[in-house]
């Protein structure tokens, strides 16, 4: 494989100088039974404290962006629809006096729809949020109590229809479950339906995973939850794309859909490769350091990140090997495909060759369509995402 600075290793990726901030929200009123992230569900959330320790955590770190222009700032968690609006206002204008926003676009946060109101819709929008992620997850009473979610079908409803409506909002998103226990492919297209017809200009579609030491985990081991069989759960996502291709929206990556001008701009980072800054308990970030890229990875426990919020747990430079197979793993997620020589900073003559046999072979298995140089997922590719890159890295590890 190649080596050199990461300018030569990230090449077409990383050409644009932007980069975003993530920022993490931990606190949860309840714990979903499937979650699997960095959550924790205090009685009574430190929001002024937290807020400190994320400005001074931004404060230590931004220098390593300077030159890079911020264009999108994403709010995660956890549950960000608790953050009292005046402590997310502070961090919001330590954002501003820290880093020049002239190119910042988005600014997303994500919500719980039982949290939503006309009232702190309008208080965000005031701080400076313009789009919304809502975890809708399902419509269906039953399923979300069963995942222990704190909405109704009826706060998602009301949530999604009043952000759309929202003239201070440039977009929203609304997540979508499939895979779920009870779940059927008329209950799915429902769903998804009922979402269109909101006029929801971006979705976020997942199937069901099943995280070890999640609640949901225990409970379908010990028989306690069915889940659908696979056959059921690949059904469900071939109606949802079918659906998707008649409708308004495009399906422009695995998991997302969205009307032109919609698509999102963090997210979009992530897929490119490019930098970003993660603040705030658990967060993960990709900074720049001179001339290389260092991977850095913030501590999961609160209350050490309150008292040392500039102290991460982990950093790693990325090599030409780790730039790979992220390259393989979120490049052919994109409707738009691959080429060989998007991964060529990172290759030399063996693993390009490897690769390219690897690809044509998953042609001849119908999970790659190929036109002219251009690779790009079939329908069964997407339904076989996760083989596919297993063979891709099988292809570069001479498996």
């Amino acid at each position: 494989m190649n080596t050199g600075t990461h300018e030569e290793m990230t090449a077409g990726y990383s050409r644009d100088d932007g980069f975003g901030i993530y920022v993490h929200f931990p606190f949860c009123v309840s714990r979903c039974t499937y979650c699997d992230f960095v959550v924790t569900t205090p009685p009574e959330i430190p929001d002024r404290a937290y807020t400190t320790a994320l400005i001074d955590e931004l404060a230590s770190r931004v220098e390593h962006f300077a030159g890079r222009r911020l264009v999108s700032l994403y709010f995660g968690g956890g549950t960000p629809s608790l953050w009292s609006p005046d402590e997310l206002r502070r961090f919001f204008e330590a954002v501003r006096e820290t880093v020049p926003c002239d190119a910042l676009e988005e600014v997303t946060l994500e919500a719980n729809p039982g949290d939503l109101s006309p009232a702190l819709l309008d208080t965000l929008v005031d701080t400076g949020i313009n789009r919304l992620s809502i975890g809708v997850q399902t419509l269906h009473d039953g399923r979300l109590r069963d995942l222990s979610r704190r909405h109704t079908t009826e706060d998602a409803l009301q949530s999604v229809a009043m952000a759309v409506e929202h003239p201070g909002l440039k977009s929203v998103s609304a997540d979508l479950i499939y895979g779920l226990s009870g779940s059927t492919v008329e209950s799915v297209s429902g769903d998804l339906e009922t979402l269109l017809q909101l006029n929801v200009p971006h979705l976020s579609i997942y199937a069901l995973m099943l995280e070890p030491n999640t609640p949901m985990y225990h409970q379908v081991h010990r028989g306690v939850v069915n889940l659908p069989p696979d056959d059921t759960v690949a059904d469900q996502a071939e109606a949802i794309y079918d659906r998707i291709e008649d409708s308004p929206l495009e399906m422009y990556e695995i998991s997302n859909a969205g009307l032109p001008g919609h698509y999102a701009v963090h997210n979009s980072l992530y897929w490119h490769m490019r930098p970003y800054l993660g603040l705030g308990v658990g967060a993960h970030g990709l900074e720049p350091r001179g001339a290389n890229l260092v991977r850095r990875v913030n501590g999961r426990k609160v209350a050490a990140y309150l008292e040392a919020p500039t102290r991460p747990d982990m950093e790693t430079t990325m090599e030409a090997g780790d730039w790979l197979k992220d390259a393989l793993l979120v490049r052919p997620r994109w409707l738009s495909g691959f080429q060989m020589s998007d991964f060529q900073p990172w290759t030399n003559s063996d693993t390009h060759q490897a690769l390219s046999s690897c690809c044509d072979a998953l042609v001849e298995g119908e999970m790659l369509h190929k036109e002219g140089d251009n690779y790009r997922l079939t329908r069964r590719g997407w339904l076989l995402y996760n083989d596919v890159v297993l063979k891709l890295y099988a292809a570069i590890d001479g498996g």
